[in-house]
C-alpha cells in the first residue's frame, strides 16, 4: 500500500489593492498579498513531481517576486503616510486618541453627544472649585464688588470663638469696625471676646485690598464670622484664617476734611478719619472746631473718646510718630513757624528789643514754642487711629516745658482713669484766649509767631464719664514765665483735691495747672461753643 507521506504545497493568490495602515505601529494590518498553505499527499502530487533543481528555481523566483512586492508596498505606504500628516483635524464630534496623562482616553471613532460635552464642562468647573481649598485665598479677579454685606451664617460653620482683643485684633494695617455700622469695634467688658453665630466684625481697607497672610483677595471690606477658637471665615466665601492674619495690602492713610456743620458760635467743624468707600467715613476725631488764618486752618478744640484699652494696646507704634501736613494746613509752613531762630526774630519785632526776647527765649536755651498735639496718639487703641492724630492742623503752639510737663500729665490722668474704672471718657481738648507777655516796660504784648500762628493763654481738657454722668475740667496756663497765679490766670475755681494729688500742677515752669468742676467752667464752655447740654457733676475719683 502506497505511503501517504504528507508534504507542503504552496500556492500564491493576489488580492485587491486596499491598504489598511496603522500609523502608530508602522505596519500593514491586512497584507496586500498572502501565502496560502495547503496540505497534499504524494499520491495527489505525483504528476507534479519536481526535481531538486526545479524546486530550487521556483523558490528563487518566488523570493524575487516577494522582494519586488515589498518594494512596491513600501513606496505606496510612504505616500499614504504623507497624506495622513497633511490631513485636516477630525470633526469636532469625533474624538481621537488623547495623551496618556489625560484623565479620560476616548477610543477611535467614539462620538461625544452634546449632553456628554456639557457634562465634561461641568466636571471642569467642579474641579476648579475643589482646588480652592479652605484657608486658601482665591485669585484676584477684576470685580467691582468690594464690600461683603451681612447674611445668615452657615449653621455648619458656627463654632465658639474666644479672641484676645489686644492680641487677635492687632493687625496695624486694617480697620476693625462693627458689623452693622461703620464705627470702631471695641471689646465689651474686661474678658475675652466671645462669638458664636453671625458676623461679629467688619474688617476694612481704605487703601489696597484685604489680605490673608501673604495672599491677596479682591475685597476692600469684609465681614467675619466665628469658625472655632481663633479661626474666622470671611462671609460669603470659603476663606478661613486666624483673625490676626487678616489685614490690608497697603498703609491706611487718614484724611482731614471740612464738614458743612458749625459750632454754636459759628466755627467750622472738621473731622479726621478714614474714608472706607464713597458713602462711609469712619471718624477718629469726630469734631474739630477750626478757625481760618491767612494761609490755612488752626484748631480751637477737638472732641474724641478715650477707651479703657488705650493704655494696654499692642498696636501702638514703636517709634514716635512724626507730624505731617494735611489738607487743612493749606500753605502754612509749620516747619518755619516752629523754628526757634525764626521765633526769636518774630518776637524781636513784637517786643522791639533783644534783651526782653533773650529773657523769654534765650539764644542758647531749650525752651521755645513747639507744636503740641490737642489729641495724643496714646489716647487710642488701634494704630490706625493713632496715625490720624499727627497732622499739623491738630497742633497748637505751646512752650516746650509746658507741653512736656503738665499738659502731657493731664492727658495721662484721663487715660489712667479710663483704664482703672474701665470707662469710656469723652474729652474736649482745646485752647482759650490769646497768650500775652509783658514787654520791657511792662505793657501787655500778645505773642505772634511766624506764619500768623498765635499761642493760646490757656489749654484745657474737658473730660466726662457718661456712664456715671460725672466730669472735670483741667486748665493749664501756657506760660512758664508766670510768677504768680493771679486772677488773670485763674478762670474757674481750683479744686483742692487736684492740687493735693498732683503737686506738679503748682510748678509754673511746667505750666501752672488746676482743675475745676464742669459747672464752674460752663460759661467758658459756652463761649467756646462746646456742644454740651448741661454741666456734669464733679468726678469723685481721678
Amino acid at each position: 500500500m502506497p505511503s501517504f507521506e504528507p508534504t507542503i504545497c504552496l500556492s500564491i493568490k493576489i488580492v485587491g489593492q486596499t491598504v489598511d495602515f496603522d500609523k502608530k505601529r508602522k505596519k500593514i494590518n491586512k497584507p496586500v498579498r498572502y501565502i496560502k498553505k495547503e496540505n497534499c499527499f504524494r499520491s495527489q502530487c505525483s504528476r507534479s513531481k519536481l526535481s531538486a533543481t526545479m524546486i530550487a528555481a521556483k523558490y528563487t523566483v518566488l523570493l524575487v517576486l516577494i522582494a519586488n512586492l515589498v518594494l512596491i508596498q513600501a513606496a505606496s505606504l510612504k505616500d499614504v503616510g504623507s497624506e495622513l500628516n497633511e490631513a485636516p483635524a477630525p470633526d469636532t464630534d469625533v474624538a481621537v486618541h488623547e495623551k496618556k496623562d489625560k484623565k479620560r482616553v476616548v477610543e477611535v471613532d467614539e462620538v461625544l453627544e452634546p449632553r456628554a460635552k456639557e457634562e465634561k464642562v461641568q466636571e471642569n468647573v467642579e474641579e476648579d472649585v475643589v482646588h480652592e481649598k479652605k484657608g486658601k485665598v482665591p485669585k484676584v479677579q477684576d470685580d467691582d464688588s468690594d464690600v461683603v454685606e451681612p447674611h445668615a451664617a452657615d449653621p455648619d460653620m458656627i463654632g465658639e470663638c474666644n479672641f484676645d482683643f489686644m492680641k487677635d485684633l492687632a493687625n496695624p494695617y486694617v480697620l476693625y469696625l462693627k458689623p452693622t455700622s461703620y464705627d470702631w469695634f471695641y471689646a465689651i467688658g474686661k474678658g475675652p471676646i466671645h462669638s458664636n453665630a453671625g458676623p461679629f466684625a467688619r474688617l476694612a481697607c481704605t487703601a489696597g485690598k484685604i489680605t490673608v497672610g501673604s495672599e491677596l483677595t479682591k475685597y476692600k471690606s469684609v465681614l467675619v464670622q466665628c469658625v472655632n477658637g481663633k479661626t474666622v471665615q470671611i462671609v460669603d466665601t470659603e476663606i478661613q484664617a486666624k483673625l490676626r492674619d487678616i489685614g490690608c495690602s497697603a498703609y491706611q492713610e487718614p484724611i482731614t476734611r471740612l464738614t458743612k456743620h458749625e459750632t454754636a458760635i459759628g466755627k467750622t467743624v472738621a473731622q479726621v478719619g478714614f474714608r472706607v468707600d464713597a458713602t462711609h467715613f469712619v471718624p477718629v476725631i469726630d469734631e474739630i472746631a477750626v478757625s481760618r488764618i491767612s494761609r490755612g486752618y488752626i484748631p480751637r478744640w477737638a472732641h474724641y473718646s478715650v477707651m479703657p484699652l488705650a493704655s494696654m494696646s499692642e498696636q501702638k507704634a514703636k517709634s514716635k510718630l512724626k507730624l505731617k501736613y494735611g489738607p487743612l494746613s493749606g500753605e502754612t509752613d509749620y516747619k518755619l513757624a516752629y523754628d526757634r531762630m525764626y521765633q526769636r526774630q518774630a518776637m524781636k519785632v513784637i517786643f522791639k528789643g533783644d534783651k526782653i526776647v533773650d529773657k523769654y527765649m534765650p539764644l542758647n536755651g531749650s525752651d521755645y514754642f513747639v507744636p503740641a498735639q490737642l489729641v495724643d496718639p496714646e489716647d487710642f487703641v488701634f494704630e490706625a487711629q493713632s496715625n490720624a492724630t499727627v497732622f499739623y492742623e491738630l497742633t497748637t503752639p505751646v512752650w516746650r516745658s509746658v507741653a512736656e510737663g503738665n499738659w502731657a500729665l493731664t492727658d495721662r490722668i484721663i487715660r489712667d482713669y479710663s483704664r482703672k474704672h474701665y470707662s469710656k471718657v469723652d474729652v474736649f481738648s482745646g485752647t482759650y484766649l490769646a497768650l500775652y507777655l509783658p514787654d520791657k516796660i511792662g505793657l501787655t504784648t500778645y505773642v505772634t509767631l511766624p506764619e500768623d500762628l498765635r499761642p493760646a493763654q490757656f489749654l484745657f481738657r474737658y473730660a466726662v464719664d457718661k456712664s456715671t454722668r460725672q466730669g472735670v475740667v483741667f486748665v493749664t496756663v501756657n506760660n512758664p514765665h508766670l510768677e504768680s497765679a493771679d486772677q488773670r490766670n485763674v478762670i474757674c475755681e481750683p479744686l483742692d483735691k487736684c492740687q493735693q494729688d498732683y503737686e506738679e500742677f503748682a510748678d509754673f515752669k511746667q505750666g501752672y495747672t488746676y482743675c475745676c468742676s464742669t459747672e464752674d467752667f460752663d460759661r467758658h464752655a459756652k463761649r467756646l461753643g462746646l456742644p454740651l447740654v448741661e454741666p456734669y457733676p464733679l468726678v469723685q475719683a481721678l
